[in-house]
């Protein structure tokens, strides 16, 4: 069968297509590609015809394995080069790319290595983490209004509160110190793998500068809750801290821009305010009395 005579030029391409990037070794090609492969692809006189499909395989995967080192560096290194390479052509076969943005290609990275890897915490944490930086770089990160309105309500009950977050802020809850190898990794400082610590952290852009903040276990938990849409006062119920420390809490969240504006009880927050949530942190404090204030 001729097949360059029966093939229309878009069932070509689709086969072109699929023979580039179907999953799989990308320095081999499975045998039932071979026949049409030999009627499609002409062979130069230096190499064949698999060769020559082969270099576009190649690039193909190379320049997804490049997009994933770009989202997580730190990871990387952690695991090593050959190792993160094995990760990545994993990677690729469970969750294809399937659009023409690789913005978010990585996003599952977190997930695979839970299914694939699953006793590889910190290394998931850590892509977790990376992950979320990725997300603050892309997200919206609008100016705050947040002192303006508190100087509006300074006569309204503060404990019937409600904050808006920038659409920009993601909470970690985490069981490796995964902020402070990070931070590491970035002085050049080669960190070893670190022993589990409970951790939590929140990141937030304000403006061209992103945020890692830190954050105590208590301080955690009552952002958390006002993230989640909790008034002030149902956010503070049980946590045995003084008002000092809470206002040390606002001024730092205020000074990176964690909350854009406030409302009172008897005002709507936006349709589009977020709520930043991340369901480990309720379970981590799950035990602890205090976690019953947040919703």
């Amino acid at each position: 069968m001729n097949f360059r005579s029966t093939r229309s030029l878009a069932a070509t391409q689709r086969w072109l297509f699929r023979a580039v990037t179907s999953a799989g070794d990308p320095n081999h090609l499975e045998s039932s590609e071979s026949e049409a492969l030999r009627a499609i692809v002409r062979a130069p006189p230096t190499e064949s015809a698999e060769e020559r499909l082969l270099i576009y395989r190649r690039a193909y995967f190379s320049r997804l394995e490049e997009c994933l080192s770009d989202d997580y560096p730190a990871l990387r290194f952690a695991i090593g080069s050959k190792d993160f390479s094995r990760l990545c052509r994993a990677y690729v076969s469970s969750y294809p790319s399937s659009s023409a943005n690789l913005n978010g290609f990585g996003s599952q990275m977190a997930q695979f290595i839970l299914e694939s890897e699953p006793s590889w915490v910190f290394e998931r944490e850590l892509a977790a983490l990376e992950w979320k930086l990725v997300e603050v770089i892309h997200a919206p990160a609008p100016a705050s209004r947040l002192a303006s309105d508190l100087s509006e309500k300074v006569t309204s009950n503060l404990a019937e509160l409600r904050f808006v977050a920038s659409p920009s802020v993601r909470i970690l809850a985490t069981d490796y110190p995964v902020n402070a190898y990070f931070q590491a990794f970035i002085n050049d400082a080669q960190p070893s793998r670190p022993s589990s610590a409970p951790s939590w952290l929140v990141l937030v852009r304000n403006g061209y500068k992103i945020w890692r903040l830190d954050l105590q276990s208590d301080e955690a938990l009552v952002l958390q809750c006002l993230l989640s849409g909790d008034m002030l006062g149902n956010a503070l119920r049980g946590v045995q801290v003084g008002a000092r420390t809470v206002q040390q809490w606002f001024r730092r969240w205020s000074s990176c821009g964690i909350f854009t504006s406030a409302r009172s009880a008897n005002e709507e927050c936006p349709d589009d305010a977020p709520r930043r949530d991340d369901p480990t942190l309720r379970s981590k404090m799950s035990a602890d009395p205090m976690a019953a204030s947040c919703r």
